[in-house]
C-alpha cells in the first residue's frame, strides 16, 4: 500500500472591530488569527498564499451596520473569483450574509 503524507491547510480569521468606509479595491486585513495550519495567511498583508496545491474551500461571512450595505470580494491572482453583497438600506437592522467559493 502506498502511503503518502499529506498536508493539512487550513486557516481560520476574524476582525475585533467594524470596517467602516473602506476604499473601493480596500484589503480587510483580520487581525485575529485563530488557526494558521499550513502558515498561508500573513496577518500583516491579509494575504493568502496557498501553501500546497490542492482545491480549496474558502467561506466569508460579513455583517452590515443597520441602514448600510457591504460588498466584498475574493480575489485569487488580482482577479475576482467570488463576491457577494449584503444590503440592509431597506429593514434598517444588521444583516448577515454568507458566501462560499471552490
Amino acid at each position: 500500500m502506498f502511503n503518502k503524507k499529506k498536508t493539512v491547510v487550513a486557516f481560520d480569521v476574524r476582525l475585533n472591530h467594524y470596517v467602516n468606509n473602506l476604499a473601493t479595491n480596500g484589503r480587510v486585513v483580520f487581525e485575529t488569527v485563530d488557526l494558521n495550519e499550513g502558515k498561508g495567511y500573513d496577518p500583516s498583508t491579509g494575504i493568502y498564499t496557498t501553501p500546497a496545491s490542492g482545491m480549496y474551500v474558502l467561506y466569508w461571512t460579513i455583517l452590515t451596520l443597520p441602514g448600510k450595505y457591504a460588498n466584498t470580494s475574493l480575489l485569487v491572482n488580482s482577479k475576482i473569483k467570488s463576491w457577494n453583497h449584503c444590503n440592509d438600506t431597506v429593514s434598517k437592522t444588521h444583516d448577515e450574509c454568507s458566501k462560499m467559493t471552490v
